[in-house]
């Protein structure tokens, strides 16, 4: 099982409908979920916050900071 969560979601993230934390049966199906869901926030979100992730054993952690 391979997860896929979202650290800290800002308002934005909520209004969208976004779940908090996924499950996957492969590493590339959560590997995907984390890039699409990265890409979409990144251009569709209000701008204040960037988004990015990190990966460790199959598990990816996606988090916002403010942007610059």
């Amino acid at each position: 099982m391979y997860k896929v969560d979202v650290l800290n979601g800002c308002s934005c993230f909520v209004k969208n409908g976004y779940r908090v934390s996924q499950d996957f049966a492969s590493k590339e199906e959560a590997e995907t979920e984390t890039t699409r869901m990265i890409d979409a926030m990144n251009k569709n979100f209000c701008k204040r916050h960037a988004f990015s992730f990190t990966e460790r054993f199959g598990n990816y952690k996606i988090y916002m900071k403010p942007r610059a």
